[in-house]
């Protein structure tokens, strides 16, 4: 009911059929979205698929990858890194299995060397004897380590292999120039899956179905691509363009998590293929890209060239991708945003200068006043110790005299009583003797 229903037209659908474009795995299917509407339209980037040729696709990818790409949020996360940091340090499981490959076929050119040597010793040893025997038989070449690696360290879960048997049984017979967009295409699909298998590290989300889908040009665009550098370049644009983390260092480890997808064969890439097809499964619309793309390719990897798929990981892992091939100016841009962050750190370097400088002239100022204020009180001290020291001394100078006066009038005074009148009594003062003896003289007065 929010949709408005129209009745499907066989005809056009007919028309579409027959010389309409064409899309899907080795471009196989074509008329797919004439029966679908609203919601089923938004799982793929490309305008009108049923109507668009294969060739105004690539235009409408850059266009399109143009105006999702966004500066600020770019610099954004070249500024503040440290999730991403933490991202490019993740180590999926087949980079570790990848590690072991090489240590593998390290051991296996090494014990090759050796086992040369000693038949080249061998010989010289027969030649030197000259004996006419017949050299012995060449050993039958055995298997190349290279494609037994996966064998021994990429293995199925049960639930994959249940998934395996559930795809059906087909062959392809594929020309060469449908061959070739084929393994590009396998490229671009596995450049999503490891972008998104790295930030999320290993636990798929809710969203994780739409970043493969968004991420894949062959997913979401219907492109087929003629050259590898091109794929590469298409990926990292979209990588650069619609997901959460923009960053050059991430796009730089997904291509390496590519490479070594792609060394560990066959088997490692059904296993991504079979997390895709389960991601879209979940869908409510794209599980349509199970049925354009991903489970095909999931049946014609089982009998692709084991010798092309290593060879697409040696040339890649050889590829070199600079910013100045995307496009928008990375470069510059990281630049400008290095600039501003040294003016920053440089203000904030002065103003935590200055701070310091004005804090510290703050308390030189605070301890030169505390130490005037101390010199005032001492000097203030000083004085009225001066003053009461001259006070004291002049009492006593007159006390003593008091004393020596009394002392000259023969010692004591008597006390007059006249008549009618009560006696007084005398004040009696206790002066200090001058001599030695600590007497105490008597004053009468």
């Amino acid at each position: 009911w929010e949709v408005e229903q129209e009745l499907f037209d066989e005809s056009a659908f007919e028309r579409l059929t027959l010389a309409g474009p064409k899309y899907g795995f080795a471009n196989n299917s074509s008329g797919v979205f004439a029966r679908f509407q609203g919601e089923a339209m938004d799982i793929v980037e490309l305008d009108e698929p049923d109507v668009t040729p294969a060739s105004q696709r690539e235009t409408q990818r850059v266009s399109g990858q143009d105006g999702k790409f966004d500066e600020e949020h770019y610099l954004a996360d070249f500024v503040s890194d440290e999730e991403v940091v933490s991202l490019v340090k993740f180590r999926p499981y087949y980079n570790e299995q990848y590690c072991k490959y090489l240590e593998y076929l390290k051991s296996v050119r090494d014990s090759a060397v050796n086992d040369r040597s000693s038949t080249v010793v061998m010989a010289e040893c027969q030649t030197a004897a000259a004996t006419a025997m017949a050299p012995p038989p060449a050993a039958a070449p055995g298997p190349d380590p290279a494609f037994t690696a996966q064998e021994q360290y990429v293995k199925f879960s049960q639930e994959e292999l249940d998934q395996l048997k559930a795809l059906p049984n087909k062959e392809y017979l594929l020309d060469g120039p449908t061959t070739r967009c084929a393994y590009l295409g396998l490229v671009d699909l596995m450049m999503s899956y490891a972008y998104n298998h790295r930030t999320t590290l290993a636990e798929n989300t809710v969203e994780s179905g739409w970043t493969v889908a968004k991420l894949s040009n062959t997913l979401s665009w219907f492109e087929s691509f003629k050259s590898l550098r091109e794929v590469i370049i298409a990926s990292v644009r979209n990588m650069l363009s619609y997901p959460l983390y923009r960053h050059w260092k991430l796009v730089k480890a997904v291509i390496k998590d590519t490479v070594a997808i792609f060394a560990l064969g066959r088997r490692q890439i059904v296993k991504c293929l079979l997390e895709m097809h389960s991601l879209f499964l979940q869908d409510d619309n794209r599980y349509l890209l199970n049925d354009l793309y991903v489970t095909d390719y999931c049946v014609w990897v089982q009998r692709a060239s084991q010798k092309k798929i290593k060879a697409i990981g040696e040339r890649l892992s050889e590829m070199k991708i600079a910013k100045k091939d995307v496009g928008w100016q990375l470069a510059e841009l990281e630049e400008a945003a290095c600039c501003v962050q040294e003016e920053q750190d440089g203000a904030t370097a002065t103003a935590t200068a200055t701070a310091t400088a004005t804090a510290a002239g703050d308390n030189a100022l605070q301890s030169s006043s505390e130490e005037e204020e101390e010199g005032s009180s001492d000097s203030s001290s000083d004085s009225s110790d001066d003053d009461d020291s001259s006070e004291s001394a002049s009492q006593s100078e007159e006390m003593e005299e008091a004393a020596a006066s009394v002392t000259t009038d023969g010692g004591a005074a008597a006390a007059t009583v006249t008549e009618g009148s009560q006696p007084s009594y005398p004040d009696i003062f206790l002066l200090p003797q001058p001599s030695d003896d600590k007497k105490c003289k008597i004053v009468m007065l």
